[in-house]
C-alpha cells in the first residue's frame, strides 16, 4: 500500500516520529529552571495541547475516510481486521449493562406467570364447583315447576280429553260434556290458560312464562270461592287446602246425606249439582277418581324424591367440594372439608323442608255419581265415592311451592369466596403482607364468583315454581 510515494507504515511512522519530537521539545522546555511562574504555566498548557493533538492525530490517522477536522488533506483506510476490533467493543460495553438486565426481566416475567397460574387455575375451579353446586338449586325448583303444571296439564289433557275420552250426555239431553272440562271447572287440576278445547296440549316451549293455573271465577268455576285462590302465592301458607264451601244448587242436593258429605270433602271431582246434569254412573266415576289419585299420588311421590334428593346434595354440598378438590388438587390429608369458605354462602341460604319448601295437600277426595232406582217413572240417587286418607295412604299432593325470599336470594345469587395459598417467588415477596388479601377468608388472597338461579320473572320475585310454574332456570356466574 502507497502514500505518496511511500509505504503506509513509513508515513506513519514519519507522524508518529514528527509528533514525538514536538513533544519532547515542549516537555523539556516546560521544565527549564529559569522560568517564571506564569510562563511554566503556559508552557504546560502548551505541553498538554501537544499530547492530546498526538492522540488525536493518531485516532484519526485510524479511521477512513479521515474527517475534515483531521490533519492531512487524505487519510489511510482502516484495515479489516481494525474494523471487526471496533465493533467488537462497541458490543461488548452495552452488553455488560443489557444482559444482567434481561435476566432480571426474564426472572420476573416467569415468577409472575406462575402466580398468576395459580391464580387461574383456583378461579376455574371456583367457578366450575359453584356452578355444579348451584346447577341442583336449578334442577330442583325446574322439577317442582313440571310436577306441580306441566306434568298435571298434559297428563289430565292426554287422558281425559274428548278425544280420546267419550263425551257424557246430558241428563236433560241437550247436549254432551267432556270429563276433562268437568274436572277442570271442579279445580282437580290446573291447565294452560291457551288451551285449546277438543285438541291436543299447547306446546310452550317458546313461551316466556308458562300461565298454567286452576280454574278462576271468570271461568264458571264449581268451587271458585275456594280453588281460585291457589293461584296465588301458597308459599307463606303450607298444609292442608281447604274444602268447598259453596251451596249446592239442585234441590235433590239439600238433602243432609248428600249436602254434608260434599261439605266435608277436601276435592269434590263431580259436585253433587253436576252429577244431576249428566249421565255419569258409578263405574266410570270410580274409574275417572282412583285414575285421578293415582297422578297425584305419584306427582306427590316424585316432589318427596326430588326434596329428598335435593336436601342430600346440599348437606354437606359434597359437589362443590369435589369439583374444588379435582381442578386444584388440594385438601388431600381432608378432602371433607376441601372448600369450607366457598360454602360459607350455600349454607348461609340453604333452605329446609318445612320452613322454606312445603308440600300442599288435601285429605279426601269425593266423587258424585248416578245411581237409578227401580220402578216407573225411573229415579235415580246421587250417591258418593269417598277416597280418604286411609285409602290413598295419606294426604294426597296437590303442590309444592319454595318461599319466595329464597327465590329472591337463588336470584340475586351467591357470593363465593374461597382463599388459596401464594407460592414462594425467587423475589421473595410475600402476597399475604402485600394488602391483597379479602376478609371473607380470613386476610388470605381469594378468588370470588357470584353465582345465581335465575328465571324468566327475575325482575318480580324470581318465583317459577308456583303460581305460573315455568321450569326455565339457569345457573349463570357472574365476576
Amino acid at each position: 500500500m502507497k502514500r505518496f510515494g511511500g509505504s503506509y507504515l513509513d508515513w506513519m511512522q514519519g507522524a508518529t516520529n514528527e509528533h514525538s519530537v514536538r513533544y519532547v521539545n515542549e516537555e523539556q522546555h516546560s521544565r527549564r529552571p529559569n522560568m517564571s511562574l506564569p510562563q511554566r504555566g503556559l508552557a504546560a498548557f502548551r505541553l498538554q495541547l501537544r499530547r492530546s493533538s498526538l492522540t488525536y492525530q493518531k485516532i484519526c490517522s485510524l479511521l477512513a475516510p479521515c474527517p475534515a477536522s483531521c490533519a492531512g488533506s487524505a487519510q489511510p483506510k482502516i484495515p479489516l481486521f481494525l474494523r471487526s476490533s471496533v465493533r467488537k467493543g462497541q458490543l461488548l460495553i452495552p452488553s455488560v449493562l443489557i444482559v444482567p438486565t434481561l435476566l432480571i426481566f426474564i426472572y420476573l416475567l416467569f415468577e409472575t406467570t406462575k402466580i398468576s397460574r395459580e391464580k387461574i387455575r383456583h378461579q376455574f375451579a371456583i367457578d366450575s364447583a359453584a356452578f355444579i353446586q348451584m346447577t341442583d338449586y336449578s334442577n330442583f325448583f325446574n322439577r317442582t315447576a313440571y310436577v306441580n303444571g306441566t306434568f298435571p296439564y298434559r297428563i289430565f289433557k292426554q287422558e281425559f280429553e274428548c278425544p280420546p275420552e267419550g263425551m257424557l250426555q246430558r241428563a236433560d239431553s241437550t247436549g254432551e260434556e267432556c270429563i276433562y272440562d268437568i274436572f277442570y271447572k271442579a279445580g282437580a287440576f290446573p291447565k294452560y290458560v291457551g288451551d285449546v278445547a277438543r285438541h291436543a296440549e299447547t306446546p310452550l316451549d317458546e313461551e316466556k312464562q308458562w300461565q298454567i293455573e286452576f280454574c278462576g271465577s271468570s271461568e264458571s268455576c264449581w268451587q271458585d270461592a275456594d280453588r281460585a285462590y291457589m293461584n296465588q302465592n301458597l308459599s307463606e301458607n303450607p298444609g292442608l287446602i281447604k274444602g268447598p264451601s259453596v251451596k249446592p244448587n239442585s234441590s235433590i242436593c239439600y238433602d243432609s246425606s248428600h249436602y254434608a258429605e260434599d261439605m266435608s270433602a277436601g276435592l269434590t271431582l263431580v259436585t253433587c249439582d253436576e252429577a244431576a246434569k249428566v249421565m255419569l254412573f258409578r263405574e266410570q266415576a270410580f274409574g275417572y277418581a282412583q285414575f285421578y289419585v293415582q297422578v297425584y299420588k305419584l306427582l306427590g311421590s316424585v316432589e318427596q324424591s326430588q326434596m329428598t334428593v335435593f336436601e342430600r346434595l346440599i348437606e354437606n354440598f359434597n359437589f362443590f367440594r369435589k369439583s374444588y378438590y379435582l381442578n386444584t388438587g388440594e385438601c388431600k390429608e381432608s378432602p371433607s372439608t376441601c372448600g369450607d369458605e366457598g360454602v360459607r354462602e350455600f349454607k348461609n341460604n340453604r333452605p329446609k323442608r318445612d320452613v322454606d319448601m312445603h308440600f300442599h295437600t288435601i285429605d279426601k277426595v269425593t266423587i258424585r255419581y248416578k245411581k237409578w232406582k227401580p220402578g216407573l217413572p225411573p229415579t235415580y240417587t246421587l250417591p258418593v265415592a269417598v277416597y280418604n286418607e286411609s285409602l290413598m295412604g295419606g294426604p294426597l299432593f296437590q303442590l309444592a311451592t319454595v318461599k319466595n325470599s329464597v327465590l329472591k336470594q337463588a336470584g340475586k345469587g351467591y357470593n363465593v369466596y374461597q382463599g388459596w395459598t401464594v407460592p414462594s417467588n425467587y423475589f421473595s415477596v410475600d402476597f399475604h403482607q402485600q394488602g391483597v388479601n379479602c376478609q371473607q377468608t380470613s386476610n388470605k388472597p381469594c378468588v370470588h364468583v357470584l353465582v345465581a338461579a335465575q328465571c324468566p320473572r327475575l325482575g318480580i320475585d324470581n318465583n317459577c315454581v308456583w303460581p305460573y310454574p315455568t321450569p326455565k332456570y339457569q345457573t349463570r356466574i357472574y365476576p
